[in-house]
């Protein structure tokens, strides 16, 4: 009977052992955002995720972008600006974890919303600067996995006129 017991024991053990990754808890390690034009980079390490897998994430934040109006002919700014916030764009990746359960990515947040037209004739509306407020970063494989950004996290960043 001791036998039995001990063979039942090594098997769940092996089993345990080659199954240890899927059991482990993700987690997510370095993320950060950073300017890249006028969009924001979120780049992140998740740990302790199954080998081989494919895993989908998506951020999600707002925005506030400035605008300056442009005289057309000598393209130098007037004094007239207007700004635009709203839910920023999302751009989901697809990673599939290396043999040690890691990911590294990154995901995009952008502008998205309607150009304004505040500017009069013979000038033209030129974004200048935009602030992004990012929100959360999502891991889509179940059981979902959420990094929540602190709140009050601002990234912001010039836009150079062309």
């Amino acid at each position: 009977m001791k036998r039995v017991v001990f063979v039942v024991m090594l098997c769940v053990g092996t089993v345990a052992a080659i199954q240890a990754p899927a059991f482990a808890a993700s987690t997510f390690r370095g993320v950060s955002g950073a300017m890249d034009g006028p969009n924001l980079l979120v780049t992140f390490k998740e740990t302790g995720l199954q080998p081989g897998q494919n895993y989908a994430y998506i951020a999600a934040g707002t925005y506030t972008e400035t605008f300056v109006c442009y005289r057309d002919r000598t393209f130098t700014p007037t004094h007239k600006t207007a700004t635009l916030s709203g839910a920023a764009g999302q751009d989901p990746r697809v990673y599939t974890a290396n043999d040690r359960g890691v990911v590294r990515g990154s995901v995009s947040l952008w502008p998205y919303g309607p150009w304004p037209r505040f500017c009069p004739a013979h000038r033209s509306e030129v974004p200048v600067s935009i602030c992004y407020q990012p929100t959360d970063l999502v891991d889509f494989a179940d059981p979902f996995d959420v990094y929540w950004f602190p709140d009050g996290t601002t990234i912001c960043g010039p836009i150079e006129p062309d």
